[in-house]
């Protein structure tokens, strides 16, 4: 709205580039069983404190519930984390994770914060998710993020202030019901798609001629 529309071109965001492998083999690469249905929480580098509070607090669910979880919790509240959560076969608790491929590949589901480029990485890889959006971000972005895909049907929304309570069972119910998760599959899937790195150098290409 400050920008003289005549002067802007919408690409969506630029993204990184992945080559998933199959589900099984990405689930094996990450130590986990290729049988059981997988939860990715991503909390960026620093990691997200109201996720991992909810995931802390409802990790006996978790694991009760059959569910195994790729738990990227941010380097800052590693070595809390870890000192405190037991070690167990369903849980890969990690500060951050380097083979994003494969962790992409072995989720079922993932709960994430709402930026820009999560969000366009998730369109990307029509992956389903649980949205949780940060607060503290100018302009509540990250809420209007998250609305344009969970309003669609492709993706959960559960505010900052509820996920203690709310995130985990919101997840787990997903992944109790398949008919629930394939809907958010085919929302996701369905999503405007861009090819946004092609199209911002074809416009600077287009200028510089």
């Amino acid at each position: 709205k400050h920008f003289d529309p005549s002067k802007v071109v919408i690409t969506g965001n630029p993204i990184r580039t992945f080559t998933l492998p199959p589900t099984a083999e990405a689930r094996e690469r990450l130590g986990l069983d290729p049988a059981r249905p997988t939860l990715l929480s991503l909390g960026g580098s620093l990691g997200a404190l109201r996720i991992n509070e909810a995931l802390e607090a409802q990790l006996e669910a978790i694991i009760e519930s059959g569910v195994q979880l790729i738990w990227q919790c941010g380097k800052r509240y590693h070595a809390a984390l870890a000192a405190r959560v037991p070690q167990h076969p369903q849980i890969k608790l990690m500060p951050f994770i380097e083979d994003m491929a494969a962790a992409y590949a072995a989720a079922d589901l993932i709960i994430s914060r709402a930026g820009g480029s999560t969000i366009s990485e998730l369109i990307a890889l029509e992956k389903p998710s649980v949205l949780v959006p940060s607060p503290n971000v100018s302009e509540d972005h990250q809420t209007k993020n998250a609305l344009s895909l969970s309003e669609k049907g492709a993706a959960r929304l559960v505010k900052d202030v509820e996920a203690y309570t709310e995130l985990v069972p919101v997840a787990l119910d997903i992944l109790r019901n398949p008919e629930i998760l394939a809907q958010l599959q085919s929302g996701i899937a369905a999503m405007e798609k861009h090819d946004a790195a092609r199209e911002i150098v074809d416009e600077i290409m287009k200028h510089l001629k």
